[in-house]
């Protein structure tokens, strides 16, 4: 029995023992926050904020007498000059509240009114006053807590001012207001945002009564754009299928040319699932024509088109876009079906009126926006533009085409054609009125009526009619790799176009051409670097093609234009536009040469010139390598050659191959036959 009345004694005490130390435990906390309220800690209570006055002598402080170690010296003539110079700053940040310039979301900070100085404080430390912070340290969290709150404020203030400003560039694009800032909702896409237009609906009124309010203040003018040297246009009609990959090349090509050329390229009917939102650059623009007015969906090129033919006719604009036509203008309706009805052999309907496409696209690429306009396939490359156009010689021209060393042909190619604004706007861009297929609104109906008829209205009718035009100054150039070569590799590398012709071997062919653009960007930093150290003495002997297409010719050849020669076999007859020299007198390996033709208005009669000089020594303007070699070129047509070995097939397109992590700013691209790999630089160069 003693055992068990020992071990119930002893349960007994510890439980007493228990509840002891419970009652200690909880005892504890209550007596620390009474303590911590006692003021000769020297820590404020969060009610009673101290005082900031600043005294002429340091303030005794139980704190800072038992922790001057901690405590860092203070120069309290610099701390009196700082104060006196934040409170200056700060009164005028409050004059500027109250006097409505900065608008604060709390209550007014008054520099004197503690309370309302410590709110921001407690705000910006979610509620709590740190610890240790105590005399003038504290004083200055507060004035700092203060500036913080009104500089919060006046952020958020300019935020919403940005905020609304960009909404009124949405509500100016929806109303279609003449050249305000179409120029940036065309590169933004900022108009199709329906969203943005909705939410900015109650600024709709201030905005139109004065739409400048939105893109500056008052005391700033408004700049005029600098328009760009060159805008390219192309086009891309699918077959309710996906959008093609090749196009990459161009978007990329031209990308690189950044600032001297843009490219707005067109497509219809492709599945919205392969749109190429990627393929999105500062100077490019993938644009679906159901963007530009949703029947266009529908409607295709041929409803865009010809609601743009009709305007210039003066037929007005359908009744009803979604309707077409039909109940607006008989003639019209007719245009509109024609064109959807053609087959294309020769070029589909959109592609023969590429003559007009200053006109139909003059919303892209109007002279206000732009030096001049040119078209381009989609299954094109282009390399260093400005290298190789960017003289005296092409952007004096009105029209300038680059052909494949075929110069006894002369007329526009389909691939590239640039119409100049420069010297006579209006007269470039109503060239297509020379045309008597394109000259009139029966014309036109007239010329599609049969869908199988083979035409070549670009190259043919057009063509001749702005070639032989009075006043006209047209440049042709030899800039374009010959279609006919046997090109094995095409490698778009730092914005230039470098190619490998009759070599089977594609490596060996890579290895040409890495080895040619490595010594050829040698030979021009050393020839640089010599005509800079020499130029005080000698005359340098290295010369860009812009210094020699600028300068006088080395020798000028008139050119005799037969009259009755047929030298394109698909372009009719009366169109044809054919010099009687041999086809091998071209052929000059010393000398660069570009073509001139031009019109004497009063005589009318049609002059060519083969205009030659140096051979540039950055390599740029030397007509494409047609036997076995390396080169550069301006201009290729790369879908010629990259399906010539699936066209027995059926003209298999080439397979996009992405290798690496290819990206546009360290990326390659190199095109053999049926293949086309994109790569990152160190993925194998």
């Amino acid at each position: 029995m003693t055992p068990v009345l020992v071990s119930g004694l002893s349960m007994g005490l510890r439980t007493r023992t228990k509840v002891i130390l419970i009652l200690v435990l909880a005892l504890v906390p209550l007596l620390y926050i009474l303590s911590s309220s006692d003021s000769s800690t020297g820590v404020p209570p969060l009610s009673s904020p101290p005082t900031r006055h600043v005294p002429d002598e340091p303030v005794s402080n139980p704190i800072i007498h038992e922790n001057t170690e901690r405590i860092p010296k203070v120069n309290i003539d610099a701390e009196k000059k700082a104060k006196a110079e934040m409170d200056k700053l700060e009164a005028k940040v409050v004059a500027d509240v109250k006097a409505g310039s900065v608008s604060a979301k709390s209550s007014k900070l008054v520099p004197d009114d503690d309370v309302d100085a410590a709110r921001p404080f407690i705000s910006f430390l979610g509620g709590r006053l740190p610890k240790g912070i105590t005399g003038r340290a504290l004083d200055r969290v507060y004035e700092w807590a203060n500036k913080a709150e009104l500089a919060d404020a006046a952020a958020r203030e300019a935020y919403a001012a940005a905020i609304d400003a960009k909404a009124m560039l949405f509500i100016s694009a929806a109303t279609d207001l003449d050249d305000l800032i179409d120029r940036y909702w065309q590169t933004h896409m900022l108009h199709y945002n329906a969203s943005v237009q909705s939410a900015a609906a109650e600024r709709i009124r201030e905005f139109l009564l004065d739409p400048t309010f939105a893109i500056a203040p008052s005391d700033i003018s408004l700049l005029e754009p600098k328009k760009t040297p060159l805008c390219l246009i192309a086009a891309y009609e699918g077959q309710r299928d996906d959008f093609p990959e090749y196009a990459t090349v161009l978007a990329d090509s031209v990308a690189k040319n950044q600032p001297f050329a843009d490219l707005h390229l067109f497509v219809h009917n492709v599945t919205k699932q392969s749109f190429p939102l990627n393929l999105q650059r500062p100077n490019v623009k993938v644009i679906d024509i159901a963007h530009v007015d949703p029947s266009y969906a529908y409607r295709g090129f041929a409803g865009f088109a010809t609601d743009r033919l009709c305007k210039l006719f003066g037929r007005g604009t359908p009744v009803d876009p979604a309707m077409g036509w039909d109940e607006t203008d008989e003639d019209c309706a007719l245009l509109e079906l024609r064109l959807a009805q053609f087959e294309g052999r020769g070029g589909r309907a959109l592609d023969q009126l590429r003559g007009v496409w200053g006109r139909l696209f003059q919303d892209w690429v109007s002279s206000d926006r732009c030096e001049s306009w040119g078209w381009i396939d989609v299954g094109t490359a282009v390399g260093d533009l400005s290298r190789w156009m960017n003289n005296t010689a092409i952007m004096d021209a009105d029209l300038v085409t680059a052909h494949e060393g075929d110069e006894w042909r002369l007329y526009l190619r389909s691939s590239f054609a640039v119409h100049s604004y420069r010297r006579a706007a209006t007269l470039v861009t109503d060239l297509w009125k020379r045309c008597s297929n394109l000259a009139t609104l029966p014309a036109l109906i007239s010329t599609f009526e049969n869908p199988g008829d083979w035409l070549s209205l670009t190259e043919g009718c057009y063509s001749h009619g702005a070639l032989t035009a009075p006043g006209i100054r047209a440049v042709l150039a030899p800039w374009q790799l010959p279609s006919w070569t046997d090109t094995r590799l095409l490698i778009l590398h730092d914005g230039r176009a470098n190619y490998c012709v009759g070599e089977n071997n594609v490596e060996v062919c890579r290895g040409w051409v890495r080895t040619f653009m490595q010594e050829q960007k040698k030979k021009e930093a050393k020839q640089i670097a010599e005509a800079v150290l020499y130029s005080k003495h000698t005359s340098s002997s290295y010369r860009t093609a812009r210094q020699i297409f600028s300068s006088a010719p080395r020798m000028t050849r008139p050119g005799v234009i037969s009259s009755g020669r047929k030298c394109a076999d698909w372009i009719p007859s009366e169109y044809n536009l054919c010099l009687d020299d041999d086809k091998e007198s071209s052929k000059r390996g010393d000398r660069a040469y570009i073509q001139t033709l031009q019109t004497n208005a009063e005589t009318n009669v049609t002059s060519a010139a083969m205009v030659e000089y140096d051979v540039p020594s950055d390599g740029v303007g030397i007509e494409g390598i047609t036997g076995r070699g390396v080169g550069e070129t301006m201009i290729v047509r790369f879908l010629d050659w990259a399906t010539k070995e699936s066209k027995g097939k059926g003209k298999i397109l080439p397979k996009v191959e992405k290798t690496w992590f290819y990206s546009l700013e360290k990326g390659s691209i190199q095109i053999t036959a049926g293949k086309i790999m994109l790569h990152t630089v160190n993925g194998w160069w």
